[in-house]
């Protein structure tokens, strides 16, 4: 399932932006 358009490279970063960042946010709670 890699597609490899622009579109989707974008949407890739932003998801994993936004993952990382709630991550971090659960580990800043942990904390």
């Amino acid at each position: 399932m890699v597609m490899l358009s622009h579109v989707n490279i974008k949407n890739n970063i932003v998801v994993l932006t936004y993952y990382n960042t709630r991550l971090l946010g659960r580990a800043g709670y942990a904390m």
